[in-house]
């Protein structure tokens, strides 16, 4: 078997995919929270994480299996995760949230899925930061965007609690500042545990099954038989 070392080596020589030094601090900052056993991680077709094991993943679209993964999936997490009830023991979602019509519904599946105690880390981009608020005044005003939930931390904190989480832990990832970026590519990702400066935040929250509402179970669980 690799050691973590060897995929990294593997994943480079390979130029498999486009990482930066923002991607590097996220993937093992996810890696801090996350308690033994498998793992799901979903959305991880654009940026597999290579510092991760015994980790299945699940994309709506493919690429090839990355050396870490024990096996990739293909599916709509929005219609629900193809996965047996308690089948992990932490689920991974980075940057998928925000393209989500219905987060609730995906916070029920995954709460669904993760075993007892198990962990959920999620990574959305920080609407309240203040680059966010320029780039999505402008692109809502000249494009369409393709983030249709950008939440607060505020509104994640109150969907992860209404669907069956303790909320461990919030913090940013990294900061970005577009000047000096263009000069040294130093700044263009700088780490950081301020969640009013990140470009990205980090939520790690634990499964509690005394937090889950009777009725978004019961709906969770119709919507995963239909």
């Amino acid at each position: 078997m690799r050691t973590r070392k060897e995929m990294w080596t593997e994943y480079n020589k390979r130029d498999m995919f486009d990482y930066h030094a923002g991607d590097i601090h996220r993937f093992k900052l996810i890696n801090k929270y996350l308690s033994k056993g498998k793992t799901l991680d979903i959305g991880y077709a654009n940026k597999p994480n290579p510092y991760i094991m015994n980790v299945t993943g699940v994309d709506i679209g493919t690429v090839q299996k990355p050396f870490n993964y024990d096996a990739v999936i293909s599916a709509d997490v929005s219609k629900g995760l193809p996965f047996k009830d308690k089948s992990f023991n932490n689920v991974i979602a980075g940057e998928l949230i925000e393209h989500l019509e219905n987060p609730s519904y995906f916070i029920r599946e995954c709460w669904r899925v993760l075993k007892k105690d198990g962990v959920l880390v999620l990574t959305t981009p920080n609407p309240l930061e203040w680059i966010s608020v320029i780039r999505f005044y402008l692109e809502a005003k000249f494009k369409p965007t393709d983030h249709i939930s950008e939440l607060s931390p505020n509104m994640i904190q109150a969907i992860l609690k209404n669907n069956g989480f303790s909320v461990k832990d919030i913090t940013g990832v990294y900061v970005t500042i577009p000047l000096l970026a263009r000069i040294s590519y130093v700044f263009r990702h700088i780490p950081t545990r301020f969640i009013d400066l990140s470009k990205i935040t980090l939520y790690a929250a634990k499964r509690n099954d005394k937090l889950i509402p009777e009725q978004a179970q019961r709906e969770g669980m119709e919507a995963h038989r239909c």
